[in-house]
């Protein structure tokens, strides 16, 4: 009779336990399914924290900031070296080449220098040639840039294109030294002496002298195109040497 007892007894408990086991399933399982529900309705990619900016090109430049991560931009050097992000029509490719620590392709922002890739190359090697180097000279897209070594000789074209803007610079300053010596050698027509007239085309002696003694008699030129009032100086003759005189 105890033996039965104790039986039933242990089937009781078990049942019981079955029962909590079967109840505490349920009730968990409820409460995975409401916080489900709740993370569904609460849409990750359409929340954003919003920073208010009295400046509107802080707003617009964080967008654009944003904008770049999105589009999965690439890491390119600014002016100073550093890495910032940029998109693809921002950037450049150059390649350096010849007397740098680092020669490679290196990706830059499109307002970049030789400067600029210089420094992200490590710089120059001590045997570089720098005074054959404009280091101003703005780059390219797809552009070459060899730095050459102390007397070395390359190429005429990798030359030029290395030292550009030196001779922009050179021909710049020729060009004034020239227009300069131009017209410092431009006869003024109202102080000239006769030696000096007849180095003008199409005047001799007797038409210098005619000169001289127009300007005395008029008190000077106004005009190189008085010269015309003279007896065998014309359009054709004039048009030969205006160039070459000057009243002052």
């Amino acid at each position: 009779m105890k033996n039965k007892e104790k039986i039933f007894g242990s089937i009781g408990i078990l049942l019981i336990c079955v029962i909590l086991f079967i109840g505490g399933y349920f009730i968990n399982n409820n409460k995975n399914n409401q916080y489900k529900d709740i993370f569904d309705d609460y849409d990750m990619e359409k929340t954003e924290t919003v920073y208010k900016s009295k400046n509107p090109k802080d707003i617009k430049q964080n967008k654009n900031n944003k904008d770049n991560h999105k589009d999965g931009s690439e890491e390119v050097s600014n002016h100073k070296g550093e890495e910032v992000k940029g998109d693809e029509d921002s950037t450049i490719k150059v390649d350096i080449k010849g007397a740098v620590k680092k020669p490679g392709i290196y990706t830059l922002s499109a307002e970049s220098r030789i400067s600029d890739i210089v420094n992200m190359a490590g710089g120059f090697l001590q045997e570089a040639e720098l005074i054959k180097v404009n280091l101003s000279k703005r780059l390219q897209d797809e552009d070459l840039i060899y730095i050459p070594k102390k007397g070395e000789n390359i190429d005429p074209s990798i030359e030029a294109a290395l030292t550009q803007g030196i001779d922009n610079k050179a021909n710049k300053e020729n060009s004034h030294k020239a227009n300069a010596k131009d017209k410092s050698e431009k006869i003024n027509i109202n102080k000239a002496s006769v030696e000096e007239l007849k180095t003008l085309p199409g005047i001799g002696e007797t038409r210098a002298n005619s000169i001289i003694q127009y300007r005395e008699e008029k008190g000077g030129f106004k005009s190189a195109d008085e010269l015309k009032n003279i007896s065998g100086i014309g359009d054709k003759t004039l048009d030969k040497f205006i160039h070459k005189v000057d009243i002052k």
